[in-house]
């Protein structure tokens, strides 16, 4: 029985296993314990591991204690790759953590399985004091798991600013992809994201989209989010993401934001941009039919109501093609010589209107020919 006992093994010693199984019913103890020992450590779940760990998920400190005082075993992983200090983090109470930090237990180990150091595993159950206890001790807060993800990026899922301040204070690098702050902005995190805005290692970065803290902001309809980012200085109003849109294309093709306002009094913000087909916002709220939109543009100082796409389309083709009456009634106003724009097809707006037999936009646009 004491020889069947010392079978624990990871399964990436199988064959080993096999032959410390032959060793014992042979009676051949020595050759069996030698065997064991040819284990790399971090790989053994010994007797010493198992006790210890069920006493660590009991929370029992007098028990834990007790079996500390052989600390030959203390850093050993089990199958999951996870040490006594692993589990400790993830299940116990901070007087346990401390009972292991001081029979030094290794406070970076990573398991072998996910990439968790214990820091992760406390982040990811939300365990303050036991985070406080492993930076304090010398975690790292900057080690990745498998999967790459980063402390402080776990911290920001959660929505803990306590943990986020916990490992600022303990050097987390703030420029890692995905962005924390970005990520923050998701979560629509107000102290969080004021708290990274505090950074200085805090620099305008995008996702795989190319969308940038402010198009997020937008994205999340937030008027005190975006004002936040705006007033820091960090960030570019009219920043392009990969299909070259800018946050004020974001905001005026969707119906429901608030944001247009705040940007009445931007004297940089670029009113005109192009995005990669050639699009201005103002396309953009004429083919989403927004007529109060298109008011709240007509406002902006140098507002150019004819510029073409790629296609040669000004925003008055779009507003005739879709026949919204009101929007051509009121672009009508503004467009001037832009009458005679014609798009990629020789078209201009009344030629438009006759094709597609629309009488009515035909009656409103003739007029304005005639006056020019």
């Amino acid at each position: 029985m004491q020889q069947l006992s010392l079978v624990y093994f990871s399964i990436k010693h199988a064959s080993l296993l096999m032959g410390f199984w032959i060793l014992s019913i042979s009676g051949s103890a020595s050759y069996a314990r030698l065997a064991i020992d040819e284990v790399p450590v971090a790989n053994q779940l010994s007797t010493v591991n198992r006790l210890l760990v069920s006493a660590i998920q009991e929370n029992n400190v007098q028990k834990v204690t007790a079996l500390l005082i052989d600390k030959k075993n203390i850093n050993n992983q089990d199958f999951l790759g996870y040490s006594p200090l692993h589990y400790a983090a993830k299940y116990a109470k901070a007087v346990v953590v401390a009972c292991l930090l001081e029979a030094k237990s290794l406070l970076n180990q990573v398991s072998v399985r996910n990439g968790h150091t214990p820091l992760l595993l406390a982040i990811e159950r939300g365990h303050k004091k036991i985070v406080s206890l492993l930076l304090e001790a010398g975690a790292d807060p900057n080690i990745l798991n498998h999967k790459g993800c980063h402390p402080l990026q776990l911290a920001i899922q959660q929505n803990r600013k306590d943990l986020v301040q916990l490992l600022l204070q303990a050097g987390a690098i703030c420029n890692v992809t995905p962005s924390p702050l970005l990520l923050a902005i998701k979560g629509r995190s107000l102290p969080i994201i004021r708290l990274l805005l505090e950074q200085k290692q805090i620099i305008e970065t995008e996702d795989k989209n190319g969308y940038t803290a402010l198009h997020w902001a937008v994205k999340q309809n937030s008027p005190t989010i975006f004002q936040i980012l705006l007033k820091s200085g960090r960030f570019n109003i009219n920043a392009k993401a990969a299909n070259g849109a800018t946050p004020l294309h974001l905001i005026v093709s969707n119906k429901r934001s608030k944001l247009l306002k705040t940007l009445r009094h931007l004297p940089w913000l670029e009113v005109n941009i192009q995005d990669r087909t050639g699009s201005t916002p103002l396309h953009y709220a004429v083919v989403t039919n927004q007529l109060e939109t298109v008011n709240a543009l007509l406002r902006y100082p140098g507002l150019d109501v004819n510029v073409p796409n790629h296609l040669g389309q000004t925003p008055l083709h779009y507003a005739v093609q879709c026949r919204y009456t009101a929007m051509v009634k009121k672009l009508l106003v503004y467009v001037g010589n832009g009458l005679s724009i014609q798009n990629k097809e020789g078209v201009t707006p009344l030629e438009l209107a006759m094709h597609q037999n629309d009488t009515k936009i035909y009656k409103l646009i003739l007029p304005y020919i005639e006056a020019f």
